[in-house]
């Protein structure tokens, strides 16, 4: 799953159109449009705040180095 799916599925569980998510985390509708169909690969920190707007947290996970 790609950061677009994750986050179309977070604004759609809490029942959000994309424009009621792009309000929550003060961005243009056209920004949360993008990131969900892929058009715009969104920084770490956009795909965060989109998520931290729709209750959802992201989390990085990096492999041990041996």
């Amino acid at each position: 799953m790609h950061a677009g799916q994750a986050l179309r599925a977070a604004r759609q569980q809490r029942g959000w159109s994309q424009r009621q998510l792009a309000a929550a985390a003060g961005v243009d509708p056209a920004v949360v449009a993008r990131v969900e169909s892929g058009a715009r690969p969104g920084s770490w920190e956009l795909v965060s705040a989109l998520l931290a707007a729709a209750g959802r947290e992201i989390a990085l996970a990096l492999p041990a180095i041996a």
